[in-house]
């Protein structure tokens, strides 16, 4: 995991409220990151014995993450938190080209 996927982490859970979720990404992990030109999906990985979510993003989802600002982007860009069945599956983060 990159320094840049924990601090989205971190700043989800800080800013989440539940508890549940907090816990996932206390022990989530990266396995693949699929790079698109205009950002990348992170697919995750939390253990088996995770609890699922019972809020509403958790099923409908994404969960909006922290936008962010880079010297190599004109306009920065910003992160969604995907999930399937309550369980954080991938980390969608994107480049704005407003």
């Amino acid at each position: 995991m990159t320094e840049f996927e924990a601090t989205v982490f971190k700043w989800i859970a800080d800013k989440c409220g539940d508890p549940i979720l907090e816990a996932q990404l206390r022990s989530v992990s990266v396995f693949s990151r699929k790079h698109t030109g205009v950002g990348c999906y992170c697919e995750l990985a939390v253990p088996d014995d995770a609890r699922p979510t019972d809020a509403d993003y958790g099923h409908r989802g994404p969960l909006r993450g922290p936008g962010f600002e880079s010297p190599s982007l004109k306009n920065g860009g910003g992160s969604l938190l995907w999930f399937e069945g309550g369980i954080a599956k991938t980390l969608e983060v994107f480049y704005l080209h407003r």
